[in-house]
This record gives C-alpha cells, sequence and structure tokens, in this order.
C-alpha cells in the first residue's frame, strides 16, 4: 500500500542546483559557502561544471556546509486504530529510503538519516495540529543543539535565523487516521501562522482558517526522500503546496 518512498572552504554549484540546499542562496553566497565563477570554464571542465549533483549528493554538501550531522523528519502518529497498517508504514518508509539512497551517488548519507517516529497514545491520539505545532517547536529548539555538536563552533552558521535552519527542524510529518488509511502523509509546516492577507474567505474552511495557505499539505508517501527534503523552504512551499484536498504526487 505505500510505495515510499576536510573542511570545506568553497563549492561551486550551478545557480539552478542552490535552491535544493538546506539554507537560501543568499546567505549561502554572502558567508562564503558557495561561489559562482564569473565565466564558464571550458571544454571537459566546463562538461562538469553543466552535470547537475543528484538531491543526495546535494543534501550531503549541505549537511557539510552547516556542519549537521542528521537529516529526515519526524514523524507523529495521532491515530491507534490500526497497528498492523502503522507497522506496514514504519517498515516501507525505511526499506523505501534506503533503497533509494543506496543507488544514489551519495550512499554515505544513509548513515545520517534518521526518521524519528513518535508514538504515545495517551497525549497524541487525536492531536490537531496546532498541538504539534508547539510540541515541535518546543523539541527542535533543543534537538537542533543535541543533535549537531559539531556545529557549537561554527559562527554565524550555528546561530543561524529559524528561517535557515534545515528542513529537519522546520517541518513534520503527521499521520492521521484518514492519511494511514488512504495512504498519504501530512507534511506540516512548524512555524506557520493566519495570513490575514491570503485570500480569506475564497475558499472553504479547513480547521476554521478560508485563506489558501492552511499551512500543511497531504503528500504521496513516494516523496518521502532526499528530493523533498533538500528542496523544501520558505522560497519553494508555494512550488509543493497542494490546498487540501489536494494532494502532491511524484
Amino acid at each position: 500500500m505505500f510505495l515510499l518512498l576536510r573542511s570545506l572552504r568553497r563549492i561551486t554549484i550551478p545557480t539552478r542546483v542552490v535552491k535544493t540546499l538546506p539554507f537560501s542562496r543568499e546567505a549561502a553566497v554572502s558567508q562564503g559557502i558557495i561561489s559562482f565563477p564569473a565565466r564558464l570554464p571550458s571544454s571537459q571542465s566546463q562538461q562538469r561544471f553543466m552535470t547537475t549533483p543528484s538531491a543526495e549528493r546535494t543534501l550531503q554538501a549541505g549537511l557539510q556546509n552547516v556542519r549537521h550531522d542528521k537529516w529526515g523528519w519526524l514523524i507523529y502518529r495521532t491515530t491507534y486504530a490500526d497497528d498492523g497498517l502503522w507497522a506496514r508504514l514504519h517498515k516501507a518508509i525505511h526499506e523505501q529510503s534506503h533503497r533509494a539512497i543506496t543507488e544514489s551517488d551519495a550512499p554515505e548519507i544513509a548513515d545520517s538519516l534518521e526518521w524519528t517516529f513518535v508514538q504515545d497514545k495517551r497525549t497524541l491520539e487525536g492531536a490537531t495540529r496546532a498541538e504539534l505545532r508547539s510540541r515541535f517547536r518546543a523539541w527542535a529548539s533543543e534537538a537542533v543543539v543535541a543533535e549537531n555538536p559539531r556545529a557549537a563552533g561554527a559562527e554565524p552558521l550555528y546561530r543561524r535565523p529559524a528561517a535557515q535552519l534545515t528542513p529537519r527542524y522546520r517541518y513534520f510529518i503527521q499521520v492521521d487516521e484518514e492519511a494511514l488509511r488512504e495512504g498519504h502523509l501530512n507534511l506540516v509546516k512548524a512555524d506557520w501562522e493566519p495570513d490575514p492577507e491570503d485570500h480569506v474567505g475564497d475558499y472553504d474552511a479547513i480547521e476554521g482558517y478560508t485563506g489558501e495557505d492552511v499551512g500543511w499539505f497531504k503528500m504521496s508517501s513516494t516523496m518521502l526522500g532526499a528530493d523533498l527534503w533538500g528542496a523544501i523552504n520558505d522560497e519553494t512551499w508555494h512550488v509543493y503546496y497542494r490546498r487540501p484536498p489536494g494532494v502532491l504526487v511524484s
């Protein structure tokens, strides 16, 4: 049912690839993380330059630049009606993601991948997205430090604004009863707040909000991997966003 899914001084990457890094292009350039050549090299060097790195390789470079040791999302279970379906989802996420990484040009990123499954029937069954956001933000504020000890001395990279944190600390996955039953996942933006200028009143209400962007969307389980994780940020959110009941598919 679930088809899921040394110290670097500078790296030169084609402009079109930068948006897949887990921080903004402007911040990366201003802090000397990435440099863009004035002109393209020639012959074989030019051919190598024009080759777009894979999502896995780009993700690996991004983690190295910010000295982060983990990627992957927290996955909150908010339904406890079917333990069998949950177990199959859990297994499918691991198998599919690791298979894709093994077949990529950066299999080493499997060592830093962590899908953090969070389940607690007493506190999470039926939890709203607002409650999950609050819980997640409390976790992320501590985890970004605890999980990445190598980043402690990497000023100013380490104390970057929240908008420049890697996706692990900005988004999370929710699996509610509908998602578990229908085989999709809910990707939730942790810092979302209602926007009074977001076409409010033009849409049917979702959790009381009638604007376009409700701060989460449904996605096919096949989207869970390095491609989306390395690409999602404030600038690209609208590219992937589908207002529910729409579903993002690969």
